[in-house]
């Protein structure tokens, strides 16, 4: 991929849900060695997204997709599909289950490949 794509992510402030926006971020195509590039699919909106935001900092919820000025990314589960991949064992239309910001895009480092899936390494490292 080469062509920059605009990473569109929702947002809440961690300690009043009503103040939400749109973070917007842009991506030169450029992937560093083992990062991935998901096109988010979809994703379910349920109860669970409310507890996650609750328990967000006691359970850590609010780490997983780390953004700044008391805002948080709301983790949701869905699907997403490989739309670049500097990974030798990730190919270009994978699709994945698993946790997903609210976002059109999702950028990780990927760790712990094997055929069930993998971890993101950037969140493996701040354990």
């Amino acid at each position: 991929m080469t062509n920059p794509i605009e990473i569109a992510t929702f947002e809440v402030k961690k300690n009043d849900w009503t103040d939400t926006r749109i973070n917007s971020t842009s991506f030169d195509g450029n992937l560093e060695e083992d990062q991935v590039l998901f096109a988010i699919d979809r994703f379910a909106l349920t109860a669970n997204n409310i507890s996650y935001c609750l328990a967000g900092d006691t359970l850590g919820y609010w780490q997983f997709f780390p953004t700044t000025d008391g805002y948080g990314r709301v983790p949701a589960m869905g699907y997403a599909n490989v739309a670049a991949s500097n990974h030798s064992e990730i190919k270009v239309g994978d699709r994945f289950w698993g946790f997903y910001p609210m976002s059109n895009y999702l950028i990780v480092q990927a760790g712990n490949v094997s055929a069930s899936g993998f971890s993101d390494a950037v969140l493996i490292d701040k354990t």
